[in-house]
């Protein structure tokens, strides 16, 4: 699947949350910067990761048709 997080940036998930109480929080590889480049080994990101004051460090902000961007999302799980 295809996201989209607040920071702009496409995310491709790359697995579910170990954590069930987060489901809705997978394990995502940033594939675009925030203007929409695609970016070449892009960082991991835990969405069940918490700053200092117990917020989440990123949110998914909606799903994306992986077709209406041209982008190949399986190249990212091999």
């Amino acid at each position: 699947s295809l996201v989209m997080l607040e920071t702009s940036e496409l995310a491709v998930v790359l697995k579910p949350s170990a954590d069930k109480a987060n489901a809705d929080r997978p394990f995502v590889r940033v594939i675009t910067d925030p203007q929409g480049n695609q970016v070449d080994h892009g960082r991991e990101v835990d969405l069940t990761e918490k700053d200092e004051s117990g917020d989440f460090r990123h949110n998914i902000i909606r799903l994306i048709d992986d077709t209406a961007y041209k982008f190949d999302t399986s190249r990212y799980f091999v």
